[in-house]
């Protein structure tokens, strides 16, 4: 049960840490899974191209180290929210993804590139 004097800012940052710490095991370890709900996604949004998903690569690697960073940063943010280094990290990591995201759409004219967008876009 959610404890009424605690700030609705730190109880949101906690469930970050655990929707990245999460979303990363399933990117390492169910990529298939991710992968499939990817081409399912595809196949609805028009302008949408399948995504290329495969076996453990480098790419996969760097995707589950990410989200453990960043599932890290908001769960410390969430028990120290003056931490200012934390939250610039935390922010870029969004900004950047959210940029990158919209960037790859307009490049490859594959809209199946806004999902990310618009997941990353509003916790940023």
């Amino acid at each position: 049960m959610p404890n009424p004097l605690e700030p609705a800012a730190a109880r949101q940052l906690r469930f970050y840490g655990v929707l990245f710490a999460a979303a990363g095991v399933c990117f390492v370890f169910a990529s298939g899974v991710v992968g499939g709900l990817l081409e399912r996604a595809a196949s609805r949004l028009p302008g949408a191209l399948a995504a290329p998903h495969g076996d453990l690569s480098l790419w996969l690697g760097l995707t589950g180290s990410m989200m453990a960073m960043i599932a890290l940063l908001a769960r410390s943010l969430s028990s120290d929210p003056f931490q200012p280094v934390a939250w610039r990290a935390l922010l870029l990591s969004k900004a950047v993804s959210t940029f990158l995201f919209f960037l790859f759409a307009a490049l490859s004219r594959n809209t199946l590139f806004l999902i990310g967008a618009a997941v990353d876009g509003p916790i940023l």
